[in-house]
């Protein structure tokens, strides 16, 4: 069984020994992610690439994420870089991610209270 308690979801057993029953409260995820996708992970250095922010929010009645509308920002940062936020639309916002030095780049949500995300990208020469 699945509950929700604050921004979290946490799963219910009850464990019975000898001489009591005892319920376990386990976390199994937070009430909402942000996932961030992108059509491939390597990319040549100039070449331009679509990166997908998406919100959603986990459904007790399914037991599975969903996509959320929210219009909360998402704070992300790319390596090192300083933390920039874009402003969602129905939940959803991109990013056109573009660089002229090869190296690895991730790519990573910082939104407090959420289960967070990142995405690694590949650049060659």
């Amino acid at each position: 069984m699945l509950e929700l308690v604050d921004l979290e979801i946490l799963t219910v057993e009850e464990v019975k020994t000898l001489k009591q029953n005892a319920i376990v409260k386990r976390h199994y995820c937070m009430l909402r992610k942000i996932t961030v996708s992108a059509p491939r992970t390597s990319i040549t250095a100039g070449e331009q690439l679509t990166i997908a922010f998406q919100w959603q929010r986990f459904s007790l009645a399914h037991e599975a994420y969903e996509n959320d509308p929210a219009a909360d920002p998402i704070t992300f940062k790319i390596n090192d870089q300083a933390p920039d936020t874009m402003e969602p639309v129905d939940g959803m916002d991109t990013l056109t991610f573009t660089i002229a030095e090869p190296g690895i780049y991730t790519i990573k949500t910082l939104n407090p209270g959420v289960d967070n995300a990142a995405l690694e990208v590949v650049v060659s020469a």
